[in-house]
């Protein structure tokens, strides 16, 4: 009986735990867009990212770069991939950085969804 009372507590405790991690792993949708012009379009963010997801909903989108916005300043990075219909590309923008805007270069024909993570 005992040992079967430790088992369920480890259980317990691997439970409570999960959402906790999984909670720190979690993307937030931050725009869903269709390509409509060759060139830059600017998407307020205002959150901390650490990583920044394009998944493509219809389509194939070609992702050229993105330019994250700190208030005046800009980090540009460039991607220059294409992304079929319910694939996605994440990117590591390195430290967590608070941003106030994402500016993303996009080519194509399709729609697509932006996620960030803390």
């Amino acid at each position: 009986m005992q040992g079967f009372v430790q088992v369920v507590l480890a259980m317990l405790v691997a439970v409570v735990g999960v959402p906790a991690a999984l909670a720190k792993d979690k993307w937030h949708k931050v725009a869903e867009l269709e390509v409509t012009t060759q060139g830059g379009r600017e998407i307020p963010v205002a959150t901390d990212i650490s990583k920044i997801r394009f998944y493509v909903l219809e389509g194939s989108v070609i992702i050229n770069g993105f330019a994250i916005r700190q208030g005046n300043e800009k980090t540009s990075f460039t991607v220059g991939r294409r992304i079929e219909k319910d694939r996605s590309e994440d990117i590591d923008v390195g430290k967590k950085t608070k941003v106030t805007g994402l500016v993303v270069s996009e080519d194509g024909k399709g729609k697509y969804r932006i996620y960030v993570q803390h």
